[in-house]
């Protein structure tokens, strides 16, 4: 099982201009691809990163500075284990889930973080989702 940490992390704020989020990705330098899913969006909500960034990391302060983006609390974890934290003692749940596929699990996966998160982003199929569940 993979333990669910509790990190503080860059968020880029939603709604930014285009030119904004070219901005953004500059100062950010190598960090901007953590954003990202493969060369693609990161699925979910929020643009978090796929590993935690804090202000010490390339770019994060001049983001803040800027007003681009804020530092959160986040959850990171992978699909499996946050359906397994949900399942928590229904033997029914955690009978499917040991039975399940794993794109099955991060569909599920999504639906509930969709649902209870103030922001979530999800890489690779499932194998890190980030979610937010503090208001800061």
């Amino acid at each position: 099982m993979t333990e669910q940490k509790i990190q503080r992390t860059l968020q880029i704020k939603n709604g930014l201009q285009y030119w904004e989020y070219t901005t953004v990705w500059q100062m950010l330098g190598d960090n901007a691809a953590l954003y990202g899913d493969n060369g693609g969006d990161a699925d979910g909500d929020a643009l978090l990163p796929v590993v935690a960034l804090d202000e010490g990391d390339e770019g994060v302060q001049a983001v803040l500075d800027a007003g681009y983006g804020e530092m959160v609390r986040a959850i990171y974890t992978n699909a499996r284990d946050f359906m397994r934290l949900e399942a928590w003692d229904d033997e029914t749940a955690l009978a499917w889930l040991d039975d399940a596929e794993d794109d099955e699990i991060y569909e599920t996966a999504q639906g509930i973080v969709a649902n209870i998160a103030n922001g979530w982003a999800g890489f690779l199929g499932g194998e890190v989702i980030v979610y937010r569940v503090f208001d800061s």
